[in-house]
Protein backbone atom coordinates (compact mmCIF):
# COMPACT_ATOMS: atom_id res chain seq x y z
CA UNK A 1 0.00 0.00 0.00
CA UNK A 2 1.41 3.89 -0.69
CA UNK A 3 -0.16 6.78 1.32
CA UNK A 4 0.40 10.24 0.55
CA UNK A 5 -2.06 12.80 2.44
CA UNK A 6 -4.68 12.67 0.76
CA UNK A 7 -5.12 9.15 -0.44
CA UNK A 8 -4.09 5.39 -0.05
CA UNK A 9 -3.55 2.99 -3.13
CA UNK A 10 -3.06 -0.41 -3.37
CA UNK A 11 -2.34 -2.82 -7.02
CA UNK A 12 -4.84 -5.34 -6.87
CA UNK A 13 -4.18 -8.66 -9.16
CA UNK A 14 -6.91 -8.47 -12.16
CA UNK A 15 -7.11 -11.27 -14.66
CA UNK A 16 -7.63 -14.98 -14.76
CA UNK A 17 -4.40 -17.21 -14.70
CA UNK A 18 -0.81 -16.01 -13.59
CA UNK A 19 0.32 -15.36 -17.18
CA UNK A 20 -2.90 -13.33 -17.80
CA UNK A 21 -3.01 -11.68 -14.68
CA UNK A 22 -2.00 -7.74 -14.74
CA UNK A 23 -1.74 -5.42 -11.86
CA UNK A 24 -3.97 -2.80 -11.76
CA UNK A 25 -4.16 0.60 -9.25
CA UNK A 26 -6.89 1.41 -6.40
CA UNK A 27 -7.67 3.59 -4.25
CA UNK A 28 -8.34 2.23 -0.98
CA UNK A 29 -10.11 3.77 2.47
CA UNK A 30 -7.91 3.20 5.21
CA UNK A 31 -8.47 2.76 9.28
CA UNK A 32 -5.80 2.30 12.06
CA UNK A 33 -2.64 0.69 11.75
CA UNK A 34 -0.70 -1.20 14.34
CA UNK A 35 2.69 -3.58 14.21
CA UNK A 36 2.96 -2.69 10.61
CA UNK A 37 -0.96 -3.85 9.86
CA UNK A 38 -3.21 -1.69 8.39
CA UNK A 39 -7.22 -1.90 8.65
CA UNK A 40 -8.46 -1.54 4.90
CA UNK A 41 -12.26 -0.50 5.13
CA UNK A 42 -13.12 -0.33 1.75
CA UNK A 43 -12.15 -0.49 -1.79
CA UNK A 44 -11.11 -4.17 -1.64
CA UNK A 45 -13.17 -7.14 -1.70
CA UNK A 46 -12.27 -10.46 0.07
CA UNK A 47 -10.63 -12.86 -1.61
CA UNK A 48 -8.74 -10.40 -3.63
CA UNK A 49 -5.00 -10.67 -3.93
CA UNK A 50 -2.87 -7.00 -3.76
CA UNK A 51 0.96 -6.38 -3.67
CA UNK A 52 1.67 -6.28 0.15
CA UNK A 53 5.15 -5.33 -0.36
CA UNK A 54 6.80 -3.17 -2.95
CA UNK A 55 4.07 -1.19 -4.34
CA UNK A 56 6.11 1.85 -3.67
CA UNK A 57 8.76 0.49 -5.80
CA UNK A 58 5.92 -0.42 -8.39
CA UNK A 59 4.58 3.36 -8.05
CA UNK A 60 7.32 4.63 -8.75
CA UNK A 61 8.47 2.37 -11.94
CA UNK A 62 5.06 3.42 -13.54
CA UNK A 63 5.67 7.27 -12.82
CA UNK A 64 8.74 7.03 -14.58
CA UNK A 65 7.23 4.77 -16.88
CA UNK A 66 5.03 7.40 -18.10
Amino acid sequence: MVTDDQKAIVFVKTGGSDKQSRLKRREVRIGRSRDGRTEILSGLAAGETFVSRGALLLLNALDIAS
